[in-house]
């Protein structure tokens, strides 16, 4: 199922409203955590489903945040969710919570905590990506990577 850019669930006011009130997603630390919703917004970086739960890398100038989408949470939020990719810019409102022990990344300053989306708006959808981007993935040929020299200077 495509969504469209400007598809949006189970959000507390307008989106508008919202980007009003985003925090910046790579200094969030368990300093944060409380009862309100933070709202966070920026690009998918990575996309993890690991059935009835997706983990969505996001990333945006100050860094990287770990958001999880639950189906416990909203069965429509994890459909919706299950349509992202790569790049797509979202729009996530939600609350933070600690990470469990094992799965705390020492290698990210926001590594403790995760923000459980409560709400997510599709602001904008990627074209799939002509090299990868990500440092796991496999490198394109030279001549590809000269072809698209914009996007591999992201890389690295």
């Amino acid at each position: 199922m495509a969504m469209q850019p400007g598809t949006s669930i189970k959000l507390s006011e307008t989106v508008d409203e919202l980007f009003a009130k985003r925090v910046a997603a790579g200094r969030v630390t368990v300093k944060d955590i409380h009862e309100d919703l933070l709202v966070v917004s920026g690009w998918v970086y990575r996309y993890r489903d690991q059935g009835g739960v997706i983990f969505v890398d996001l990333r945006e100038r100050s860094g990287i945040l770990q958001v999880v989408f639950e189906r416990a949470e909203s069965e429509e939020l994890l459909t919706l969710a299950d349509t992202l990719r790569a790049e797509d810019v979202i729009l996530v409102e939600g609350k933070l919570r600690k990470r469990s022990d094992d799965a705390i990344n020492k290698n990210l300053p926001t590594g403790s905590v995760e923000l459980v989306a409560h709400g997510l708006s599709i602001l904008s959808k990627s074209k799939p990506v002509p090299i990868p981007i990500e440092e796991h993935e496999e490198p394109a040929s030279e001549d590809h990577r000269l072809k698209f020299r914009y996007i591999d200077l992201r890389t690295g």
